[in-house]
This record gives structure tokens, sequence and C-alpha cells, in this order.
């Protein structure tokens, strides 16, 4: 089994993970907010790494509110 780290994921798993709907993931990458790769089919995979970037950005801000 691959190690978190190197994990990819689709839209679809990191909006699960991110708890937010999948066209947020996509306006994020689209931002530069959450980095992104397309495959050769266009289709967005998203780091595990940047998800676990992005998870400890939004909750350090949450703190700030």
């Amino acid at each position: 089994m691959d190690r978190p780290e190197k994990q990819i994921y689709k839209v679809s798993d990191a909006a699960t993970l991110l708890k937010v709907h999948r066209n947020t993931i996509r306006r994020w990458c689209d931002q530069g907010t959450l980095p992104s790769v397309r495959t050769l089919g266009g289709h967005r995979r998203i780091l595990h790494a940047d998800v676990v970037t992005l998870l400890a950005s939004r909750h350090s801000t949450a703190g700030e509110r």
C-alpha cells in the first residue's frame, strides 16, 4: 500500500476529505489555492501533501476569526 504522502486524490476524494463541494475544489485549483495536476485525459489530481497543507491552513485561520 502507498504511504499517505504519496497518494493522489481525485476531485471528489479531495472534496470529501476537506468537507466541501467538488466545485469548491475545482475553484481552489483554478485560483491556485490548491495545487493540482491534470491527467492525459484532462482530469485533475491532487497530492495528499497539498490536501494536508490546505487543511492545516484552514484550521489555523479558523482560530483567528
